[in-house]
């Protein structure tokens, strides 16, 4: 169990990273930056998702009991996956109408945990 939380830690922070290091160009239109917002909210949807498995839950639950030092991380950057998926919606709108000159809309999330 230990070892598949281990291995999701990492691999959440190498699309975490990977996500961080591209940059659309500043050249790029609108589609090439909507597609990018597009393709970012599908990846943390995705990963979300999995993360929501009664499976992925269990063991988070037992290593918590275990009183592990690797469940406070793994629950950061799983958090950090829900605030990027509100980000990137929030981008994948307002891109279109940044591109047009119109100001974006304020947007009021809630809570995700």
């Amino acid at each position: 169990m230990l070892a598949a939380m281990i291995h999701w830690t990492r691999q959440i922070k190498e699309v975490l990273s990977a996500q961080d290091a591209v940059q659309t160009s500043e050249n790029a239109g609108p589609l090439e930056e909507i597609d990018f917002w597009k393709n970012r909210c599908a990846d943390l949807s995705g990963i979300t998702t999995q993360l929501d498995k009664p499976g992925v839950k269990r063991i988070t639950s037992l290593l918590q009991l275990a009183k592990s030092s690797y469940v406070a991380p793994f629950l950061k950057l799983s958090s950090q996956i829900k605030v990027g998926i509100c980000s990137s919606y929030q981008c994948f709108i307002n891109t279109p109408l940044r591109k047009c000159g119109f100001p974006p809309p304020q947007f009021r999330w809630h809570s995700l945990a």
